[in-house]
């Protein structure tokens, strides 16, 4: 028998409707449920959901605003459920508000202005392009100062995200941060590792010196790369000066043929007119031509070269094949 699930109850913990924890006790659905969440219209409220038991679930809500009567609904998977309740009813209103006016770069430090808690029952926290600063000091109601200690502030354009974690209680405030309080750095080059000598096997360290280029590096979406490939980050050997990263493989046909720094693969390709592709599933993007009769190709992945050895083609399913020696071309 199916249980559609439904709320009973639904209630909020002290805190803000950003980080608050919500205890939602209802029916139909237990520690084996995927998807469930709770929503107020379009907008997704938990940022954490955890199933303590069957009808009983903890929500940590996300950094988001939602009117006092929005419409709350339990939802698996976006699908809503039949029961909801409205805001006011279930989220408790943050009524004091912290807020970010400005910021100030000092070295591997930015201190924050605004309004802050300054009562000792709240850790501060700040991050720039998702990279959270090593420690934050609350001065006093007025000033913060964080410090990317490691590995330097990260080069950003952005607002930095800010909020305070009550010691003890499981829920936050997010401060709201004025678009004057934007962080800008800008990477500059000092200088880099020269007359490098290393194998085509590469490993070989190499170093950048650049303030914040290591902290930047930690974000996967940014990359230093030598000669069209990754040079990865040694979070060991780097610190807020200098980024160190292990010099990537150079492959090269002389490479290739004299150290073997490469491997073969085998292609797979299909029978020919009709859906003629060559693919190994990983770097090979396949290309089908269904202009031109019996033509087929491949082009290879973004930022990857390949070398073609030797191509054979089978014409098994034709029995005149003699109209085809010395006529395929590649």
């Amino acid at each position: 028998m199916d249980f559609e699930p439904a709320v009973l109850a639904i209630t909020p913990s002290a805190g803000s409707s950003a980080g608050s924890l919500i205890h939602v006790l209802g029916s139909g659905f237990g520690i084996e449920t995927v998807g469930l969440n709770l929503m107020a219209g379009s907008d997704v409220l938990c940022s954490e959901v955890e199933i303590t038991g069957y009808g009983e679930f903890t929500c940590h809500t996300d950094a988001i605003e939602i009117a006092d009567a929005s419409v709350i609904s339990v939802v698996v998977d976006s699908i809503a459920q039949e029961t909801s309740f409205v805001a006011s009813d279930a989220i408790y209103s943050q009524t004091t508000l912290y807020t970010v006016s400005t910021a100030t770069i000092d070295f591997n430090a930015i201190t924050l202005t605004g309004g802050f808690p300054a009562d000792g029952s709240f850790t501060g926290h700040v991050s720039l392009g998702g990279i959270e600063a090593s420690s934050v000091t609350i001065t006093n109601d007025a000033s913060l100062m964080a410090v990317w200690e490691n590995y330097g502030i990260p080069s950003v354009t952005e607002e930095p995200v800010v909020y305070f974690e009550n010691i003890g209680e499981s829920y936050r405030h997010y401060a709201i941060v004025d678009a004057a309080a934007s962080v800008s750095k800008n990477l500059e080059v000092v200088s880099t590792t020269t007359d490098l000598m290393c194998s085509f096997a590469g490993g070989c360290s190499y170093a950048i010196e650049s303030s914040g280029l290591s902290a930047a590096l930690m974000n996967e979406a940014n990359s230093v790369e030598i000669c069209g490939s990754t040079c990865v980050l040694n979070a060991d050997l780097s610190n807020g000066d200098f980024a160190v990263c292990d010099v990537p493989a150079l492959a090269t046909s002389h490479s290739a043929e004299q150290f073997t720094i490469t491997e073969s693969d085998v292609l797979y390709g299909t029978i020919f007119p009709e859906g003629s592709v060559l693919y190994d599933d990983e770097f090979i993007s396949p290309h089908i031509d269904r202009v031109n009769n019996c033509h087929f190709g491949m082009t290879f992945k973004e930022g990857h070269v390949g070398v073609l050895d030797e191509a054979k083609v089978f014409l098994n399913f034709i029995e005149n094949t003699w109209v085809y020696q010395e006529n395929l071309k590649l």
